[in-house]
């Protein structure tokens, strides 16, 4: 019985974090959306992130609606870029990582 319900709770355990992980990998996926050269599939994109009602996703937005969302030309990666000077800090959108120290 105790190996049962430990299995149980094992099981239960990975799948919690498998469907974490998937859930990044969504969100992951809109946030790069965002930096679509169509209208109608960044719209999408913010309606899809307003729905998940994550603190990232809400994070996201509020930089978008501050003007501070940017698609870096490199890479073509979503960024939050801030200026610091005469430079911007570049940062990663869902995890608030510092990406970079660039010049416009």
């Amino acid at each position: 019985m105790v190996r049962y319900v430990y299995c149980l709770f094992l099981l239960l355990f990975v799948s919690t974090a498998a469907a974490a992980e998937m859930d990044e990998r969504s969100l992951t996926a809109l946030v790069a959306d965002l930096g679509a050269k169509s209208f109608s599939q960044k719209a999408k994109a913010v309606e899809a992130l307003a729905a998940t009602g994550d603190h990232r996703a809400l994070a996201v937005l509020e930089a978008m609606l501050e003007r501070r969302l940017f698609t870096r030309k490199s890479d073509n990666r979503v960024v939050i870029a801030v200026k610091a000077g005469k430079k911007f800090e570049i940062t990663a959108p869902l995890t608030q990582e510092k990406i970079a120290t660039v010049t416009k």
